[in-house]
């Protein structure tokens, strides 16, 4: 599970990836990269942008035939 708080102006700030999920370091830090690259409509109320937050399931899935070698090497 990833989540973020959708800021005012659409950006995802403050990404987490749940801790349960076992993923690799590496796994961890890409995917924090990418969710804060997301960008979304805010939530309005009163028809102005306010904070808000975005939870999902996110599936990654390896082809293990060949890793790269310098796989999270440059994060």
């Amino acid at each position: 599970m990833v989540s973020c708080i959708i800021s005012e102006k659409g950006r995802c700030t403050k990404p987490k990836i749940d801790p349960s999920a076992n993923a690799p370091d590496e796994i961890g830090k890409v995917m924090q990269a990418t969710i804060g690259s997301w960008r979304f409509q805010p939530q309005k109320q009163a028809g102005k942008p306010i904070e808000g937050e975005f939870i999902t399931w996110v599936t990654i899935e390896a082809d293990t035939s060949a890793p790269p070698k310098a796989f999270g090497k440059d994060i």
